[in-house]
């Protein structure tokens, strides 16, 4: 999909990460961020595309596992271009489903070089 920067969807409840998250991937992504994944499937199903998504796990309106289960549901190409973020534990259940479906999982604090690298090999998926 890309043909300049690769293009990273960020989800995430907390402004202070997405604006964190923007600082430091747009270097090398074009970065877009949305606090609400519900927003972020309105605009994927208006159309809009990215190269790789980030979300965080733990989110009011839908977790991050729903989330991301929505859109490699919709869109396989995703698959091993998707990164979890998490401050807490991820039950066994959804770690084995994230391994099955090429989905990273990152624990915060995040180590910045591990999400770089994610970012950019596509098909990488833990």
């Amino acid at each position: 999909m890309a043909v300049g920067k690769p293009r990273v969807l960020v989800v995430d409840d907390e402004l202070l990460v997405l604006h964190a998250l923007r600082r430091i991937l747009s270097l090398s992504h074009d970065v877009i961020t949305d606090l609400s994944p519900v927003n972020a499937l309105r605009r994927f199903d208006a159309g809009e595309r990215w190269d790789y998504v980030v979300s965080d796990v733990m989110m009011p309106e839908m977790d991050g596992v729903e989330f991301v289960g929505y859109l490699l549901g919709k869109c396989s190409e995703l698959r091993g271009r998707v990164v979890l973020i998490t401050g807490g534990a991820l039950s066994s259940e959804h770690e084995a489903w994230a391994g099955l479906h090429g989905i990273s999982v990152l624990y915060k604090p995040l180590e910045i070089e591990v999400l770089r690298g994610l970012l950019s090999s596509p098909g990488s998926g833990n």
